[in-house]
């Protein structure tokens, strides 16, 4: 098998640039986003908000009465008479809960400004009716944009390290399936590729493996067969004289009437049948 294939460590430099490169199109592509969205006419900076409350603030003081007619669009404003009853109410869309929190926390205040992270409460009272205030210094749905670049980035990393993961535990699992079959001396089958360098040489390693092991066990076997060859042509060869004595013996052995050589044939007689069963067993396991 011919050595090819990318290397891991040049497996690891694409996916590190690969992350870079999506990454810093993320960045370019929100840094462009958001230019082009301060840039339109539905972007309102925070400190704009700011300055139109307070100069409503300071117009409504100069002349002493509230003209919601020009009350700023984005800001909230809850007005309440001497009894605490709302006489007019225009939220923002914020959390009105925080809103009435702070409207009971500065009741007996006449004026009161408090800020709480990027929430401003104001309240400014005019013979009797107090205007409770409020308004975000922060950028709307900041948050939201934020959570989506940082839920974008998040993907840009984890999509390529799934499929680095992927291709790595492939290749792994291939080489642990020919390493199965080498090890239960299945010789079958082509050798594998993974397209990655280190894994490929390893596969190189295991096919010159299974090649020693098939020639291995090609010439035992030759042997065994050859063993099995010369045993039997020894136990063939030894059986045809074994034959003829013991046929010697009983012929012997009827025409005689000595004690001592009947005695001495019947030994031979039993000694060849024994020699001859131990020879039929060698050959009925060839």
């Amino acid at each position: 098998m011919e050595k090819r294939g990318i290397s891991f460590g040049r497996m690891v430099g694409i996916y590190v640039i690969s992350i870079m490169c999506l990454i810093g199109i993320t960045v370019l592509i929100t840094l462009i986003s958001v230019t082009a969205w301060m840039n339109s006419d539905s972007y309102v900076e925070p400190g704009e908000i700011e300055r139109e409350v307070e100069t409503w603030v300071a117009q409504t003081k100069a002349s002493g009465e509230f003209d919601m007619s020009s009350f700023p669009e984005d800001a909230g404003c809850i007005m309440t008479d001497e009894e605490g009853n709302e006489v007019y109410t225009a939220l923002d869309g914020s959390d009105e809960k925080k809103f009435r929190n702070f409207i009971k926390q500065c009741e007996s205040y006449p004026e009161s400004k408090v800020l709480q992270g990027q929430d401003v409460y104001l309240k400014l009272t005019i013979d009797g009716i107090s205007a409770h205030i409020h308004y975000n210094m922060g950028v709307g749905n900041e948050y939201l944009i934020l959570m989506g670049v940082i839920l974008l980035l998040i993907l840009e990393v984890a999509v390529p390290t799934v499929i680095l993961i992927h291709v790595v535990k492939k290749a792994v699992g291939k080489a642990e399936e020919h390493a199965e079959k080498l090890k239960s001396h299945d010789l079958s089958g082509e050798g594998f590729r993974t397209g990655i360098r280190e894994m490929d040489e390893i596969a190189l390693a295991m096919d010159d493996l299974k090649k020693s092991l098939s020639e291995s066990l090609e010439s035992k076997w030759k042997d065994e067969q050859k063993t099995k060859a010369e045993m039997a042509q020894i136990a063939h060869d030894l059986k045809t004289p074994l034959t003829i004595i013991r046929g010697n013996a009983d012929l012997l052995l009827e025409s005689t009437d000595n004690e001592d050589d009947r005695e001495s044939l019947q030994s031979i007689i039993e000694n060849a049948e024994k020699i001859t069963r131990s020879i039929l067993e060698i050959l009925e396991k060839q």
